[in-house]
């Protein structure tokens, strides 16, 4: 029996575009999950993101171009054997360009978008010349600022997994945007999509599907964000088959942790935080049939419960964001804040932070804004500035807001969105930007 060999791929910082908050995360989480529960090898893992160690065997795993390329090219092949499952995930942002679809990598940049980019069918060639036929595409892609660029993102993906039977597994559907969640930490699809492998010994494509189809609306509605739908490439024979064995006709045994149990529980003993489930210890998984009707119906409501239960709780603070072992010793970003130092503050180090905010500021690009208000809410409650700080904040969101505004005077609707998405939850100018934002969206094409 082969192995899985997973390449995840995770970006939230890039040269040319607005950064991301949550791509790392995703990349590193699904990772973790996989990890935890057995069913991968750290030596069967290439993670390319900003914080990601080079692999066992030396590949650089810095998120540029050359790096994926290289992966692609010399260590997925060495990698991968007949019998083995390969699972390809990348969160980051896809552009489109003469029809074509592209990967961008933090050097990538959209003006050049051949010379600087991964096309998309360069990368699925590569797929296609590995040994391994059992292999899927697992894309939660961000559509840009530039509503020009915007435009087919992901057409060329669809018709690629059609032609080639690569299964495609796509976050939103084509004329949809996939969201990420302040509350979450995450994708919404990431979320969903770690939550539906969690509860069962095997899962098939069909499975995945149907578990997200039901998990996402609730799921988006909870994080105040429109919803999504995913969208499924994949013959109905690629439907049907195991995601974690390579052509295997029947369900594999549970492994010494796990006990099967035709009784499932509605809703685990404890609810466990995706955030941290490399820390987790083993749960419990049933071992159920695809075709099993019954079980299967109670594992979509208990995936229901769950999520509701994550997203609730994620936005009342009851969970916090623990991080997990790897990532404790990475430099956190800037929503992964260090708890509130025991030593006295000293002034002057929190008159830095807010001088440096405001001077990084360019009055045209709401991310300027967007970045600043990042750096001054290191200053924690009871710490000296502390209410010059959120001061500054509010100013700044009210800043965004009326970019905005102007954007969408000026016709840029999509510019106006994704600005007013900028603004935190926390201010004041929230409520407002909520509203315009769904004003907006009713005028997109």
């Amino acid at each position: 029996m082969g192995h899985l060999v997973l390449l995840a791929v995770g970006l939230d910082q890039y040269h040319y575009l607005q950064p991301l908050r949550f791509a790392v995360q995703d990349a590193q989480g699904l990772r973790d999950h996989l990890v935890g529960t057995g069913r991968l090898s750290p030596a069967h893992c290439a993670l390319l993101t900003e914080q990601s160690p080079p692999t066992d065997d030396g590949m650089e795993t810095e998120p540029k171009t050359a790096a994926l390329e290289a992966l692609l090219a010399d260590w997925l092949p060495q990698q991968v054997g007949t019998e083995d499952v390969v699972w390809l995930f990348f969160s980051g942002y896809v552009l489109n360009h003469g029809s074509q679809d592209y990967f961008l990598l933090r050097d990538s940049d959209p003006e050049r978008l051949p010379e600087t980019a991964i096309a998309a069918r360069g990368l699925v060639e590569k797929l296609q010349a590995l040994k391994s036929r059992h292999i899927t595409l697992f894309l939660d892609i961000r559509r840009p600022t530039a509503p020009q660029l915007g435009q087919r993102i992901g057409s060329e993906l669809v018709q690629l997994a059609q032609t080639t039977e690569i299964p495609l597994l796509l976050s939103c559907q084509l004329d949809e945007r996939a969201r990420e969640s302040r509350d979450l930490r995450r994708g919404l699809f990431t979320t969903a999509l770690i939550a539906a492998l969690r509860y069962h010994s095997d899962r098939t494509l069909a499975e995945i599907e149907a578990d997200l189809k039901v998990a996402l609306p609730p799921l988006a509605d909870q994080c105040r964000q429109p919803p999504q739908t995913p969208l499924l490439i994949a013959s109905e024979a690629q439907k049907g088959r195991s995601l974690f064995v390579n052509d295997a006709p029947s369900v594999p045994s549970p492994s010494p942790e796990t006990t099967p149990d035709t009784t499932p529980d509605p809703i685990p003993e404890a609810t466990p935080d995706p955030i941290s489930e490399a820390q987790a210890p083993p749960v419990q998984e049933r071992a159920v049939p695809s075709t099993a009707s019954a079980p299967r119906a109670g594992g979509l409501w208990q995936l229901v419960a769950l999520l509701g239960a994550i997203a609730s709780f994620l936005m009342l603070g009851v969970l916090g964001n623990p991080p997990s072992p790897e990532r404790e010793e990475t430099t956190p970003t800037a929503d992964m804040r260090p708890d509130p130092p025991e030593t006295p503050i000293d002034p002057s180090q929190n008159q830095e932070i807010l001088q440096q905010a405001q001077d990084q500021i360019d009055p045209g690009q709401a991310s300027s804004y967007w970045r600043a208000i990042e750096q001054v809410r290191q200053i924690q409650p009871n710490q000296p500035l502390y209410d010059q700080a959120q001061a500054a904040i509010n100013d700044w969101s009210q800043d965004i807001l009326e970019l905005a505004e102007r954007r969408a005077e000026a016709g840029q609707i999509q510019f106006a969105i994704d600005a007013a998405r900028l603004i935190p939850d926390t201010s004041p100018a929230y409520e407002r930007a909520q509203q315009q934002i769904a004003t907006w969206e009713t005028q997109l094409p």
